[in-house]
């Protein structure tokens, strides 16, 4: 199903009907370009009114694709229209539906967009980490939605970066998000629940000899926050140790991209004096 709906449904049907079973899909979005997203007893349901959207946009007429469709479906951007909370709150609600079914969320990401600006910075990547991190106990296995900006659902956006909702751009840059799901897979089976009063999400792995600690802090209300963490970690003297970092400066293609492009604006600048 689409946005964790008709769960509750579908399976009151199997089982008075006796039809065989053997697992539950569905698909969830943290935020949609057009409509809310509201709570139910059968999960996160979004609710969209085309004809209302569309009596809100002036004009349709602009010079690119990008800004075409950004008018026609709005922008589901962070921090205003999204839930942090939209992938492991509706997991939580189809995992209790379901029972001993095994659950896949086959598609799942942050924004339902091709074209919502933060697709592309670290902010999808710390909402991928707070969601896989908090909702394993209610998944059996997902898929993120999508692997590269190569979308075929839409015509192909000319620039680079659009806010495709892919971990790689069309070029196949890598992303912010690429290299959060990096960490992930880098960092072991062996997982360790620890309790903390942080805003952060804190996982702590084990891959043979080697502890992988992951820190992610999301936060759609706050533009600017920041929190100082203090880790104690009991053990002999390391042999090595591995600072890897996700934010404005480290892992950002976009704004090395930017960078980059005023650098040769500036150049075009000088050589058509």
């Amino acid at each position: 199903t689409s946005g964790s709906k008709w769960i509750k449904d579908f399976v009151e049907y199997c089982k008075n009907s006796g039809s065989p079973v053997d697992f539950i899909s569905t698909h969830q979005y943290a935020g949609d370009p057009i409509g809310g997203i509201e709570n139910s007893e059968k999960g996160l349901n979004l609710s969209i009114d085309f004809l209302a959207a569309l009596r809100k946009r002036s004009s349709l007429s602009h010079d690119s694709i990008i800004e075409l469709y950004r008018a026609f479906m709005g922008v589901a951007d962070a921090p205003e229209t999204l839930n942090r909370n939209a992938l492991t709150e509706s997991a939580r609600n189809v995992k209790a539906i379901a029972g001993n079914l095994p659950v896949f969320y086959t598609e799942w990401n942050m924004c339902a967009s091709f074209s919502a600006p933060c697709n592309d910075t670290s902010m999808q990547a710390c909402y991928q980490l707070h969601s896989i991190i908090n909702s394993q106990d209610s998944i059996d296995g997902s898929s993120i939605w999508c692997f590269s900006d190569l979308f075929e659902e839409f015509h192909q956006f000319p620039e680079e970066f659009h806010g495709g909702f892919g971990l790689m751009s069309q070029s196949g840059i890598k992303k912010p998000s690429y290299y959060a799901l990096q960490f992930l897979n880098e960092a072991g089976d062996d997982y360790f629940d620890i309790n903390h009063e942080s805003k952060a999400d804190i996982a702590v792995f084990r891959k043979n000899n080697e502890y992988h600690i992951i820190v992610s802090l999301l936060d759609f209300s706050e533009k600017s926050y920041s929190e100082k963490l203090t880790f104690k970690i009991k053990c002999g003297r390391p042999e090595s140790a591995t600072l890897s970092v996700i934010n404005a400066d480290f892992g950002n293609p976009l704004a090395l991209w930017i960078k980059n492009l005023k650098r040769i604006m500036n150049m075009k600048t000088v050589i058509l004096r």
